[in-house]
This record gives structure tokens, sequence and C-alpha cells, in this order.
């Protein structure tokens, strides 16, 4: 390690000292973005109710892992699981694997949103009474999860309000969408709202976590415990929901 890394690993420590939780978050600018803000702000409040102070440190990716890999700061948000980093980072548990509910955000997960008139049905495995067609982005990874299907008909666009429009219509049947995106739309247009529901599992799932480092982690158990906790409230409620 240069120099200048051991200078801000020591500039890190001294930083957070005065909180009980200090978690990186990944950004060049030191800018969050609207989506990080949203994640703040349901930690704050899961904080907040529990008298546990938190601060949040703008850092790239990589130094945000190696933070919390030697221990220097207590954790990072927005991150999916991977086995080589959860030998030095620890995360929500439930029989040995990522616990879904106490997840951060749905991060990079794909749902289907359709016509409240709509018989189609997504069981998770397969499509089931498809009535029309479903709307995805163009060129979104998702595309090869439908493809999949040889029961359903598949039609690209280039914007997500003309897919949500559409399928509020009843021009299609449904929209195979990312739930951080459309769930904001769909909140930002009650009336399109209205005539959507959400199937409840995901057709392609990339959930993210708020994850702490092995080397703090007996320490500060409690606090962690009590944010996972937390955060599994909040996703119990948001699942219940239906647009």
């Amino acid at each position: 390690m240069n120099i200048f890394n051991k200078f801000f690993l020591i500039i890190a420590l001294f930083g957070y000292l005065n909180a009980d939780l200090t978690i990186a978050y990944s950004s060049k600018t030191g800018i969050p973005t609207k989506f990080q803000k949203e994640d703040f702000y349901t930690l704050k409040t899961i904080a907040k109710k529990n008298h546990i102070s938190i601060t949040f440190k703008a850092l790239p990716w990589k130094r945000s892992l190696l933070l919390v890999e030697k221990g220097m700061i207590d954790g990072v948000i927005n991150a999916s699981y991977k086995e080589n980093r959860a030998k030095y980072a620890n995360y929500p548990m439930k029989n040995n694997k990522p616990d879904s509910l106490r997840r951060l955000n749905d991060g990079a997960s794909y749902y289907i949103y359709k016509n409240r008139n709509s018989k189609l049905v997504w069981n998770g495995k397969k499509f089931l009474n498809p009535d029309g067609k479903i709307g995805v982005m163009a060129k979104f990874a998702v595309i090869e999860d439908l493809k999949k299907h040889k029961n359903i008909n598949i039609q690209e666009f280039d914007q997500n309000v003309e897919i949500i429009r559409s399928v509020a219509k009843g021009k299609i049947a449904a929209y195979a969408g990312s739930s951080r995106t459309v769930d904001n739309l769909l909140n930002k247009y009650p009336s399109l709202s209205k005539k959507i529901v959400r199937e409840s599992i995901p057709i392609r799932k990339k959930e993210y976590y708020i994850v702490f480092s092995k080397k703090i982690f007996s320490k500060k158990k409690k606090e962690i415990e009590i944010i996972w906790n937390g955060l599994k409230k909040f996703n119990e409620k948001k699942d219940a929901i239906k647009f």
C-alpha cells in the first residue's frame, strides 16, 4: 500500500469516530444520486427511531470496499451478493443465503407490471394466460429473460413513460421493468398507477444490500441488526403495496 492510501485510511478512521455507524456510498463527485438519497432517507429514518448516529461518506467504489475489508469504515451501501466479497463483509443472511427481506433496495431487479384487467400471470417460472404483448425498454438485459418464454410476445420501446401509458391504456398487457425506475414513475403519475398492478415475483433479480465489515461486526452487532431488521419492516410494507 502506498503512502497516499495509508494517509487516506488514517483520515477515514478519524473521520468517523463520533458516529455509531459510518457508511460509504459510491461516488466520484461527492454528490449522491436520486436513488442514493432515497436509501439515505430510509436508513436515517431507521437509525433515528432507534437513537443510532449514522454518517454517509462519498468514496470511489473500490476504495469503499478496501476500507470495509480493512475495518476502517463500518459498511457500504448497494452491494450485490458476491462470494469473494462475503469473505470480508457481512450480509444479512437466512438459510445460508442473502435475506431478501432485509435488502436495501431492489437494485437491478425487474418485475412484471400489468394492466389491472389483464389475466396475465407470472408465477416465477412461466407466464400464464398471456393476453397481450409485454413491453420492455430496447436493448435492456431483461429481454433475454423474456425470450426464454415462447408463449409471449415482446414489444420494445424507447421511453419508460411510453410503456407505462401503453399498459395503463390496455394497448399492451404488461411491462417488464426495473422496479426502481417504474415505481418512481408510477408515484409520479398516479392517474396511470391506478390502472396498473405489479406481480409479486421478480422476473430478473439482482438486489442490493448494506453490508458491514467483519472486522467491526462483533463490536457493533446490535446497531447493525437494528438497521437490517428495520429494512425488513420497511420492505414488508413496500412489498404489500399494490399499484
